[in-house]
């Protein structure tokens, strides 16, 4: 396992928690996360086809999760709804979470 990007996960996950218990304004939020992928995408070196696959994956999670809250009962539920039923920042995160996962599998594989 390569320490500097284990290390840069944990910071950055650190900083998502933070950035969640502290900042309240949707799109505050959206611009820390945004700052986030960016990084992301710098530190892992993530190619553009890759980058294209990544986005895909998390608008096919954020559409899922429009699926979920609009047409299912007893689902989760956001306070902002700046974007159909969800918080404009939810595609950032979802952006994040699928670069940590494929990441983190590539890192330990």
């Amino acid at each position: 396992i390569n320490n500097i990007y284990l290390y840069n996960i944990i910071i950055l996950y650190i900083v998502i928690l933070l950035i969640f218990k502290y900042i309240e304004n949707s799109y505050y939020r959206l611009f820390a996360l945004l700052l986030i992928s960016i990084y992301l995408i710098y530190l892992f070196k993530i190619k553009t086809k890759i980058l294209y696959f990544y986005i895909i994956i998390t608008l096919f999670c954020v559409f899922t999760e429009i699926l979920f809250i609009q047409y299912f009962d007893n689902t989760w539920f956001y306070y902002n709804k700046e974007l159909i039923n969800i918080p404009i920042w939810l595609i950032t995160l979802w952006f994040i979470v699928i670069s940590f996962i494929f990441e983190l599998f590539k890192i330990l594989t």
